[in-house]
């Protein structure tokens, strides 16, 4: 959350868990309130180094969105 709410106003930030181990299974999805602030984080983002390792940055698709709610 701290590290894209630099773009703007973030309504959700979430990391992906196992719900097993609830370990993270190394990806997340940030939601703006605002296009354009998603589209500069996301250009911005993408390659940065956060929590240890180089992230990448794309828009969400539906299918990763469903993996997120679980099953």
């Amino acid at each position: 959350f701290n590290a894209f709410s630099a773009f703007g106003a973030v309504s959700e930030a979430r990391i992906t868990r196992d719900p097993g181990s609830v370990k993270s299974k190394g990806y997340g999805f940030v939601s703006f309130r605002n296009k354009d602030d998603a589209e500069r984080a996301l250009k911005e983002m993408n390659g940065e180094w956060l929590g240890g390792r180089a992230i990448r940055c794309n828009w969400a698709n539906i299918k990763a969105r469903a993996a997120m709610m679980g099953p």
